[in-house]
């Protein structure tokens, strides 16, 4: 099997069951196995393409839905896949276990460190991830920036009061 193959991913809407997004990406076999577990493999004899058909239940919230879409797609370097597998891997963990809501900015630098922020207007809260099994929280308020707070929280743990409290006024 080739090191790059060239997929079509189809998700499903959970309530309607219409297709929400089609991504057609170069992955690594690894990497999509890593990612996602599917329902059925079909492989076209054509073209031979590998169609991954991923079920509501697989993916469950839509912000891991995005998550997952991200990481397919981010630009990462080699020496960093590892970190930005794990830190999706723990983004996914937290999201589905906490039921995060909302639809943050969604981004993976290329060294694998994985940021949701929500934010309106002068204030915003962020979670990062860097694959250590610990998400990162920072606040924004007037007067305070990102870099200027923090606390960790393991993936496992629940999320302190101050978290809730900011994404709830985010979310209004």
């Amino acid at each position: 099997m080739s090191s790059t193959t060239r997929t079509t991913f189809l998700a499903m809407a959970a309530a309607s069951a219409s297709v929400i997004f089609v991504l057609s990406v170069d992955l690594s076999e690894t990497q999509i196995l890593y990612m996602v577990s599917y329902q059925a493999l079909v492989k076209d004899s054509v073209s031979g393409t590998r169609n991954y058909i991923i079920k509501p239940s697989v993916i469950a919230s839509r912000l891991a839905e995005l998550i997952a879409a991200e990481r397919l797609i981010a630009k990462i370097d080699k020496v960093n896949v590892a970190i930005a597998d794990a830190a999706t891997h723990d983004a996914m963990i937290m999201v589905r276990r906490v039921k995060l809501g909302g639809t943050p900015h969604i981004l993976l630098s290329d060294d694998g460190i994985l940021a949701l922020q929500w934010q309106r207007g002068e204030y915003g809260v962020a979670l990062l991830f860097a694959g250590d099994g610990v998400a990162s929280i920072s606040f924004r308020r007037p007067g305070q920036f990102y870099a200027e707070n923090g606390i960790d929280v393991p993936i496992y743990d629940d999320l302190p009061a101050s978290f809730n409290e900011a994404l709830a006024a985010m979310l209004v």
